[in-house]
C-alpha cells in the first residue's frame, strides 16, 4: 500500500528527490532491494546534496552486506550534514560489523552528542565497549539505553550478558529473565 502510495507521489513530482527517497524506503521495507537502491540514487541524482538520501542509501547497501559502499555513502552524508545524528550511528553500526570498534566508539560517542535521547545509540555503544573488554563502560551505555527506553530488548540482553561477563550471575540471569516480565 505505502509502495503504491509513493509511486503517485513520485508520478505526481518526478523531480522531488524526497518522494523518490521515501518510496525507496517503502520498496526496501517490502523486500524490494534493487528497485530502492535505483529510487536512493535517483534522488541523489536530482539532489546530490540530499544528506538523507545517501544515510538512507547506505543503510541499504549495509544491509545487502556492501559494508565498504555504505561507509562511503554515510561519510557522504556526514560531509554534506556533520550534525547527522543518524548517519553518524550508522557510519559507527557498519564500522562494528567490520571489528572496527575503536573507530565505532567514536561515532557512538558522536551521535550521542548530537542526540542523547535514542536508545539504540547508547546500546550499540556499549556492545562496541563490551567486545572491547571494557565491561563497565558498557554497562554504564546499556544503563542509558534503558534510563531513554526501558523497554529496549538489546539493551536489556546486552546488559545480562555484560553482568554475567562480571562474574556476576545472579543479576545476569535476572536481567536475562527480563524478557519473560
Amino acid at each position: 500500500e505505502a509502495v503504491e502510495w509513493f509511486r503517485k507521489a513520485v508520478a505526481a513530482a518526478p523531480d522531488d528527490p524526497r518522494a523518490r527517497a521515501n518510496l525507496g524506503v517503502a520498496l526496501k521495507d517490502v523486500g524490494q532491494f534493487a528497485e530502492s537502491e535505483a529510487c536512493y540514487r535517483q534522488a541523489i541524482a536530482v539532489a546530490p546534496r540530499f544528506a538523507g538520501a545517501h544515510n538512507n542509501l547506505g543503510i541499504l547497501l549495509s544491509d545487502t552486506g556492501r559494508g565498504e559502499q555504505a561507509l562511503a555513502c554515510f561519510e557522504e552524508a556526514l560531509q554534506l550534514d556533520p550534525r547527522f545524528p543518524d548517519a553518524r550511528h550508522n557510519r559507527g553500526a557498519v564500522l562494528a560489523e567490520m571489528h572496527r570498534h575503536e573507530e565505532a566508539i567514536g561515532d557512538f560517542h558522536a551521535a550521542i552528542a548530537l542526540k542523547s535521547d535514542e536508545a539504540e545509540y547508547h546500546n550499540s555503544l556499549g556492545a562496541s565497549l563490551a567486545v572491547l573488554g571494557q565491561t563497565d563502560a558498557a554497562l554504564a551505555a546499556y544503563e542509558q539505553a534503558l534510563a531513554v527506553d526501558p523497554a529496549h530488548a538489546w539493551a536489556h540482553f546486552n546488559r545480562s550478558q555484560a553482568w554475567m561477563l562480571r562474574g556476576d550471575w545472579e543479576r545476569g540471569l535476572a536481567e536475562w529473565e527480563w524478557r519473560k516480565r
